[in-house]
């Protein structure tokens, strides 16, 4: 294959690796393929706990770990300080910063190269956009002789994709754990969350819309499309999406509207928000978003654990259990009437829960607690 058409098909592997990052290992065999390399590696580490990854080919896993080890400071590693000093982009041939027989006198070659029977070595810095860093290195045997000149142009007209290539995968990485988080959220709100595309087709549900669409009761999913059991409510939740989705799309003005949803096992109706998502959020969730419809179902039982009030405010099992109630909406005289106890009780009870969470009315009280982290489990 001539020489630019093997570069441009290398160009086309890196690039298929920024959108699947498993194919970083394949493609470097590619490469090495073509330098007639020994061992290749990319690592990209960040000063965030998550965010880098390491890809490599022909390379002993135990090679890299003592690399990473032992091996990562100017006083272990002859490379690393010409490493630092170099703007990204630029590639260094071994020979042209430790001669020989100064290499083969160094720890470094001892423990990494001569056991695997390496020798020549070109590396770079590719990215450095903090808080990531990114480091490409391709070593061969004695054998393969020196890297020349014009492999070393070669890998030079190759740095600027794999650049890219890397700042596109770390990209999509932070989008897919910012997307990751706020699912994880949405897992915690007290209603079913059902996110739509401009076409009103379903792109995610949290758990609880998941249940109350899996009862069958009053909401299906036809089609991809949120469907209504009734077929009047159905038209309507169809014409209030569409209103949402245009909105979202930037041709519509529905600040959102709501309905409800009766249901064919007699219970009380779900209670349906409908609202655009306009174009300045789609960032945050996901690219077509156009529209979110919140699901509130007033029969299901809160479940707000009384060991979380306990821990926010220091209540007594029993203070807890007292404010669980109020926050799901009985009056005091129920409260006392079903734990048991008298009137007079149950009030000693509420001025010390009172006291605890710094309120002085019971209206304030709950609007409190549905406002803290308690509220976020309020089911």
């Amino acid at each position: 294959m001539p020489e630019t058409d093997a570069r441009l098909k290398f160009i086309e592997e890196i690039y298929d690796a920024a959108l699947r990052p498993e194919m970083w290992p394949g493609t470097l065999e590619r490469i090495g393929d073509a330098f007639n390399g020994a061992t290749l590696a990319l690592h990209v580490s960040s000063e965030a706990s998550s965010g880098g990854f390491a890809a490599s080919a022909r390379a002993d896993p135990s090679l890299f770990e003592l690399y990473m080890s032992d091996y990562v400071t100017p006083e272990r590693n002859p490379g690393i300080a010409p490493l630092m000093e170099a703007r990204p982009g630029t590639i260094i041939r071994r020979e042209s910063i430790l001669g020989d027989s100064a290499f083969r006198a160094s720890d470094f070659y001892n423990a990494i190269f001569r056991p695997h029977v390496l020798w020549h070595w070109m590396f770079g810095p590719i990215l450095a956009e903090p808080p990531h860093v990114a480091v490409f290195g391709i070593s061969r045997r004695p054998s393969a002789g020196e890297f020349d000149e014009r492999e070393f142009k070669t890998l030079l007209r190759l740095v600027p994709h794999l650049q890219r290539g890397l700042q596109i995968s770390l990209r999509l990485q932070r989008l897919n754990h910012r997307r990751c988080e706020l699912e994880g959220v949405l897992a915690y709100l007290p209603m079913g969350v059902a996110i739509l595309d401009a076409k009103g087709k379903v792109l995610f549900l949290n758990p609880l819309a998941e249940d109350i669409i899996a009862s069958e009761d009053a909401l299906g999913v036809k089609d991809r499309q949120l469907v209504a059991a009734d077929s009047a409510e159905a038209n309507n939740l169809s014409r209030l999406i569409g209103k949402a989705a245009a909105t979202g799309n930037g041709v519509g003005a529905s600040p959102g509207d709501a309905m409800t949803l009766s249901r064919r096992s007699g219970s009380r109706p779900l209670q349906v928000l409908v609202v655009p998502l306009r174009l300045g959020d789609q960032a945050h969730w996901a690219k077509g978003s156009a529209t979110a419809v919140f699901i509130s179902d007033p029969e299901r039982s809160p479940a707000t654990p009384t060991s979380l009030l306990r821990q926010l405010y220091g209540l007594t099992p029993k203070e807890a259990e007292i404010a669980l109630m109020v926050m799901r909406g009985h009056e005091l005289k129920q409260v006392a009437d079903q734990l048991h106890m008298t009137f007079e009780t149950a009030r000693g009870h509420m001025k010390l829960i009172l006291d605890k969470t710094g309120n002085h009315r019971q209206v304030e009280l709950v609007r409190d607690l549905l406002r803290s982290p308690a509220g976020l489990t309020f089911r």
